[in-house]
């Protein structure tokens, strides 16, 4: 089974820097972000990957 994050556009050795215009600074603050976003909605991640920023869209979904 896959979960929404194995389905999504992440790689291993991603950093999430951003959900939509909310700075990540740790993954305490990434799981407050996350509770601001319904289930259904499409959110910008900006990512470091590879020392390069990258940014695309993703709709969340419940962990099953």
């Amino acid at each position: 089974m896959k979960t929404p994050c194995r389905k999504s556009r992440f790689k291993s050795g991603d950093v999430i820097l951003a959900l939509g215009d909310f700075k990540v600074s740790n993954r305490n603050n990434l799981l407050g972000i996350l509770q601001e976003y319904r289930t259904g909605q499409t959110v910008e991640f900006t990512v470091l990957r590879d020392e390069e920023k990258i940014k695309f869209e993703m709709e969340l979904e419940r962990r099953k």
